[in-house]
């Protein structure tokens, strides 16, 4: 790497801390603003900016720490338990962070069986429809001539002599509305 590129390279990693110490100065400054409407009280700019400088020092602490925590069970990245390492000494914090993984994990769950129910229907749904002879689906949306949203879906059945066939057409409008009708193969992405 040339000394130019080193250069650049050290400016962009000062611009983003610099950044990032604005963005913690401005919530300090916030923090501080709602506590003195709630409580009273007036902090000077000297207050904040301490604060501030504290709170950046033990953010990159905390960071580093997490990195040590996550390379010493041999992982390169941090997880939930790194964090409950960190915050094992507050109760209160810890019980708050375990509480909340708790959630997510729960509703990671309830996604994952939603997204398999989803996947076994569908793979129900396409070998009914292989036994019924239909050959192809085609959903998607679009918009008619007066450029109102439409959505369509069609299915190609196969019927009589390979080659000729008849694709019957579902159409609806964003209202709900829907009704039958019958198209060629030829107009298959006929909205519905």
């Amino acid at each position: 790497m040339t000394e130019e590129e080193e250069w650049s390279e050290e400016q962009q990693s000062f611009s983003y801390r610099q950044r990032l110490k604005a963005a913690v100065h401005y919530t300090v400054g916030c923090l501080c603003e709602e506590v003195s409407s709630d409580k009273d009280m007036q902090f000077s700019k000297q207050t904040i900016a301490a604060i501030s400088e504290v709170t950046f020092g033990q953010c990159e602490n905390f960071a580093k720490d997490l990195e040590m925590f996550a390379r010493h069970a041999k992982r390169s990245t941090v997880n939930t338990e790194d964090v409950k390492l960190l915050a094992r000494r507050s109760h209160s914090l810890l019980k708050y962070i375990t509480e909340k993984n708790e959630d997510i994990a729960q509703l990671n769950l309830e996604r994952k069986a939603k997204k398999k129910k989803k996947l076994e229907d569908e793979n129900r749904n396409s070998v009914e429809l292989a036994e019924a002879g239909v050959e192809e689906t085609h959903v998607g949306s679009g918009r008619n001539k007066d450029k109102q949203p439409v959505d369509f879906a069609c299915v190609v059945v196969r019927v009589g002599l390979p080659g000729q066939g008849s694709a019957l057409c579902r159409r609806g409008s964003q209202g709900g509305v829907q009704t039958a009708g019958r198209c060629t193969t030829s107009s298959v992405h006929a909205p519905r």
